[in-house]
């Protein structure tokens, strides 16, 4: 499995953003986590994926390519 290193969490397992799914727990620097709640869509190069965390919901884009922590 990838690792990455976040700032002040030290090495996480990642996956690429284009294999995330709903229900992962994404981790980010100092130890954030969010839910990913839907993929929104994709093009040949990006994603765009709802997450979401204790009533709060955001939308990010990403390259596919991307590691992205998760739990």
């Amino acid at each position: 499995m990838k690792t990455i290193q976040l700032q002040y969490w030290g090495t996480q397992k990642a996956i690429e953003a284009q294999n995330l799914k709903a229900g992962d727990i994404t981790v980010w620097n100092f130890g954030a986590e969010d839910t990913v709640l839907e993929i929104l869509g994709e093009t040949k190069t990006m994603v765009k994926v709802l997450l979401g965390h204790e009533g709060w919901q955001g939308v990010r884009k990403m390259k596919k390519t991307r590691l992205v922590g998760v739990k």
